[in-house]
């Protein structure tokens, strides 16, 4: 039995306000945008599926359950989601549309990807270093490192004195 590849690859525009996630195909034909933000799912690999269902520790239950479940948290965090499966370019997307300037944890989401463009261009850069090339205070850049580090976007490697940061 062969291995199965691809080269198709996830998309992940980032604009102010919006993050779209595009994936190469369409939603199988019997299922169409709405009927996927209500759970309705077909399973791609029965076999697979059936086998790993019997297996007692897979515990996997909800099928066609990500999706609703998405759209729920993102409406309970005010945040906007599209599902779009376009035809023409044949490619199934999810947009999610936040305000930019809402704050988690005292940060702005905004500010996250400069900070990551910022580390991903000098890896090992020191806090100081990375407040002053954004134009924050030492205290703001903490908080904003604090919050990089809890979503596993960044790491800190090294001695207290002397590591870095670097993305993940």
């Amino acid at each position: 039995m062969g291995a199965f590849s691809s080269q198709v690859q996830v998309v992940l525009l980032l604009s102010e306000g919006k993050l779209v996630v595009k994936s190469p195909g369409l939603l199988p034909n019997s299922l169409d945008v709405n009927s996927v933000r209500f759970g309705v799912h077909v399973e791609r690999n029965p076999i697979l599926l059936s086998f790993l269902s019997a297996t007692s520790n897979f515990g996997y239950t909800g099928r066609g359950a990500g999706i609703p479940r998405t759209i729920r948290l993102c409406e309970s965090l005010g945040t906007g989601v599209e599902l779009q499966n376009d035809e023409v370019r044949q490619v199934f997307s999810v947009a999610f549309m936040y305000d930019p300037t809402q704050t988690f944890g005292g940060v702005k989401l905004e500010e996250e990807p400069d900070a990551c463009r910022v580390i991903m261009e000098n890896p090992g850069i020191k806090s100081h270093r990375l407040a002053e090339v954004l134009g924050v205070s030492q205290r703001k850049m903490e908080r904003l490192l604090r919050q990089l580090k809890k979503n596993d976007a960044i790491e800190f490697r090294g001695a207290p004195k002397t590591g870095g940061y670097f993305l993940r």
